[in-house]
Formats: C-alpha cells, structure tokens, sequence
C-alpha cells in the first residue's frame, strides 16, 4: 500500500514496482507521460477532444439531413428550418458582446488594487 507524498526515491522499498506499473499503465491519455510517449496520438485522445468531434460529425450530419429534405420539398410546401450547431462541451452560452467587469481601474490606482490593501 502506498502513503500519501510517495516519490520515485521510495521505489522499491515502501512502493512496489508493479504498483509504478500499474499506476503508469493508468495514466489518463492527457497525461505528459503519454504525450513524450506517443506525441502523435496524444491530442487525439484527450477527454476534450472526442466530445469536440463528435459535436461536429453530429452538425454534419443534420445539415446533410437538412439539405436533403430541402431539396426533396415539393413546391409550395414549407421548407424544414435549418438545424443549430450541436453545443459544443465548453463553450460559452453567452451571447457574444456580454461584458464581465466595468470600467479599467485608472493606472493611479492599480499599485493599490493588485496588492490588495485600503491604505
């Protein structure tokens, strides 16, 4: 059983090699370890990355489906609406132009703003 704050130095008195092993075979595919290892597939990998590309082949697939039923509408008959972009994990749902703050602190009052003081 490893303690808490075990480094490399307690290898292999307190901390076994196959834990090591089993701790490094583990290792999330974001993890440096994995990307010095296999650089060109690290980033493909990554617990972001998939979500994002699959956001995408979703999109993808309604425009297809949207120009297809577009294009297979009978005159006079109204046309599908086109689809949203699927949301994407992490992006902001703010509309675009929101702002967060007011006003820049003027350059008079910055030394005492950063340091945090009332002085």
């Amino acid at each position: 059983m490893t303690r808490a704050g075990a480094t490399l130095g307690d290898i292999p008195a307190r901390v076994p090699w196959t834990a090591l092993r089993s701790f490094v075979e583990h290792l999330d595919s974001s993890s440096e370890l994995m990307k010095e290892m296999h650089p060109e597939t690290a980033d493909w990998q990554g617990a972001s990355r998939v979500p994002m590309i699959l956001a995408d082949i979703y999109d993808l697939l309604a425009i297809f489906r949207w120009q297809y039923a577009t294009a297979n509408t009978k005159k006079g008959k109204k046309k599908p609406k086109k689809p949203k972009p699927y949301e994407r994990p992490g992006a902001s749902r703010e509309k675009k132009g929101t702002r967060i703050g007011r006003d820049p602190i003027p350059i008079s009052e910055f030394d005492t703003w950063w340091d945090g003081s009332d002085d």
